[in-house]
């Protein structure tokens, strides 16, 4: 393949990434597959979704303090000596009589049932279901950042083996310059300095690929202990992330977020917490009142005392607090305390998500406009190098005037690159930012 072929197909691929036809307008479902397969794998996300089970659990719990408690018991003891009283029948004859046997015994089954509380129970039941709510948004707040993160992982191995082809490119066309210098040094046409400086040149490009392969390696493993894939076969070339932002201005990107990213919803689950903790406290100050009752057998009872007997027990119980110590007012100002810190810490995060989303915005911005201008210093370049080369070849430039022209055109394709790169990952922090879910 000759200098000006390579030079072609590289410009080719470098038009199609910059062409808008080239954009996706479905998700790229095979970084759907790599991040479903990094929730599956990934520890912390088991860990997040036992925490879901466990606050299920305490739901279940909360639930049996509505029902009733019942219990069985069952005690013997023997006394000795026992109370007891001597009675005269008659002349000469007399009776003693026990108050108490020897032996007690006694078998029975006790029931226990709140029958007000003033809403203590289902002020619990409220907590849970805030506890479940928050455990699930958690799970699925965590996939977005790791959807994120696998994302920018994803990308940057289409960077790097972007580059890697642009260095292919850069080296053949040093080696094919190579045998023309060669050949023109063999027919004393050029200098053996220019051989040297073309080896000099090849040399270093081929230091840098070895460092974006170093780098490609990095990341692939870097992806395998994310995901679990192993030898991951990636067909996907382009840096097109569709599941961005459309929205136009920073402001309704910003207003957009506050409504749909769980971190303010989990932020805002926190103060609700809050809330149902102080309802909690304050009713435990509040009488509840029971409804107890207890049968069985037990002996005891005159004038057999030694006979087991049928007994029962109905009745009511109150059961009020009358000092406590002034805890009441301390737990409300450590609710207050505790209220005005979430306020707080939430306008602390819409702060510092304006701050991101801001920057993400003029990174993307800017990186698009860089791109539009890219195109014309592409051409630029291209035209250029194909005018010295050929002037090279009928030995009129300088190979010196060559080298710089390929060296400018390798740096404005890895300029490109880096700009659809750089342009890529802004996106996926929008959609972050935002809370897009788009796997």
């Amino acid at each position: 393949m000759t200098i000006k072929n390579f030079q072609f197909l590289s410009f080719v691929i470098f038009v199609h990434l910059l062409s808008p036809a080239n954009a996706q307008q479905n998700s790229n479902q095979e970084l759907v597959l790599l991040v479903n397969n990094a929730f599956t794998y990934n520890p912390r996300i088991h860990e997040l979704q036992q925490q879901v089970f466990i606050q299920s659990e305490k739901m279940d719990i909360a639930k049996t303090y509505l029902l009733p408690s019942v219990n069985a018991s069952g005690s013997y003891s023997f006394i000795n000596p026992i109370s007891q009283a001597t009675f005269p029948l008659g002349p000469g004859i007399e009776k003693v009589i026990q108050f108490q046997p020897n032996n007690n015994l006694m078998l029975g089954l006790g029931i226990n049932y709140q029958v007000f509380d003033f809403g203590r129970a289902m002020a619990t039941i409220t907590k849970t279901k805030t506890e479940i709510q928050q455990s699930k948004d958690n799970v699925e707040f965590n996939k977005g950042q790791l959807a994120a993160q696998i994302a920018n992982i994803y990308y940057s191995i289409i960077y790097l083996k972007n580059a890697i082809t642009v260095q292919d490119s850069i080296l053949s066309s040093l080696s094919q310059s190579k045998k023309i210098a060669e050949n023109r040094f063999k027919n004393d046409d050029a200098l053996e300095l220019d051989i040297l400086t073309i080896s000099s040149k090849k040399d270093e490009e081929q230091n840098r690929k070895l460092e974006l392969e170093t780098l490609l390696q990095k990341q692939l493993n870097v992806l395998y202990y994310s995901t679990g894939i192993e030898n991951f076969s990636q067909i996907k070339t382009d840096f097109n992330f569709s599941a961005g932002s459309n929205l136009a201005t920073k402001e309704e990107i910003i207003k957009e977020a506050l409504e749909t990213n769980l971190d303010f919803k989990l932020t805002k689950q926190k103060s609700q917490l809050a809330i149902n903790d102080w309802d909690i406290s304050k009713r435990s100050f509040y009488p509840s009142i029971n409804l107890i009752g207890n049968a069985g057998i037990r002996n005891g009872y005159q004038p057999n005392i030694e006979n087991l007997r049928f007994n029962y027990l109905v009745g009511l119980s109150l059961n009020a607090q009358i000092f406590q110590g002034g805890r009441y007012k301390q737990q409300e100002e450590l609710f207050e305390a505790t209220k005005k810190l979430n306020d707080l810490a939430l306008t602390t995060l819409t702060k510092n998500y304006e701050r991101d989303i801001a920057q993400a915005t003029a990174d993307f911005n800017s990186y698009t406009a860089r791109l539009t201008n890219m195109q014309g210093q592409i051409n630029q370049s291209q035209k250029t190098l194909e005018i010295i080369n050929l002037r090279y070849e009928n030995g009129i430039a300088l190979q010196i005037e060559y080298i710089n022209a390929l060296t400018n055109l390798q740096k404005i394709k890895l300029s490109v690159l880096n700009f659809e790169y750089q342009k890529c990952l802004s996106r996926i922090e929008l959609s972050r930012l935002i809370g897009n879910k788009w796997w």
